[in-house]
């Protein structure tokens, strides 16, 4: 099995239940461990050069209290930065500010562990198509600064049409349907999260949905 077929075994993902701006909502966490240290790990996340090789150009003051915006994606304000481990700023996209927070941690020599925690609202948008939509998401980026980190895939152009290619379609059902078991395990009904990750790889390959 070659390395990006092998990507999404080596994501783990929760779904939890959270408080968002003081109403009910989730909080939906990714985690994987990348083949290199903590400190370049970090450098790789809050660099702006380097952001642009797999999330895409920056443009602000990626320090604390200052703002940041990524092109044609989300931008917001540092609100956490506790160099090298600890990062949170708030997600600003669609007229909507949501929390997303990043942890590293060593694990080993030459292995850093990413923890990615994106809070979101139980708003329309999640009761449509649950936590698949942000994992799923976040998945493609994970996936593309694995290639940039571990040097597999260090153009992201390249990257990014690999997904619209066969494999690419079946990494995102795949992607979909494990938040879909994530999203059972947290004690959503079985048939509803079946139906929402199939919206969801509808949503990421322009099919259409399923009602």
């Amino acid at each position: 099995m070659g390395q990006r077929e092998n990507q999404i075994d080596r994501v783990h993902r929760v779904v939890g239940r959270a408080t968002v701006d003081g109403g009910p909502g989730y909080v939906v966490t990714l985690d994987q461990t990348y083949e290199t240290d903590v400190a370049d790990l970090w450098d790789a996340c809050t660099t702006a050069e380097r952001l642009s090789r797999w999330l895409g150009p920056v443009t602000g003051e990626l320090t604390l209290g200052r703002r940041y915006q990524i092109q044609d994606n989300a931008g917001g304000t540092i609100q956490r930065c506790e160099r090298p481990r600890e990062l949170a700023l708030t997600w600003e996209f669609d007229g909507e500010a949501t929390l997303l927070e990043v942890r590293l941690t060593p694990e080993g020599t030459d292995l850093a562990r990413l923890e990615l925690r994106h809070h979101a609202p139980d708003n329309e948008f999640w009761r449509r198509y649950g936590p698949g939509a942000t994992g799923t998401g976040w998945e493609y980026a994970l996936f593309v600064l694995a290639g940039y980190i571990e040097g597999w895939g260090d153009d992201m152009a390249a990257e990014e049409a690999w997904f619209s290619s066969p494999e690419g379609q079946r990494f995102t059902a795949d992607s979909s349907q494990r938040w879909a078991d994530a999203a059972t395990t947290a004690g959503e009904d079985p048939a509803l999260a079946t139906l929402r990750a199939r919206r969801v790889t509808a949503f990421f390959t322009g099919q259409p949905e399923p009602e």
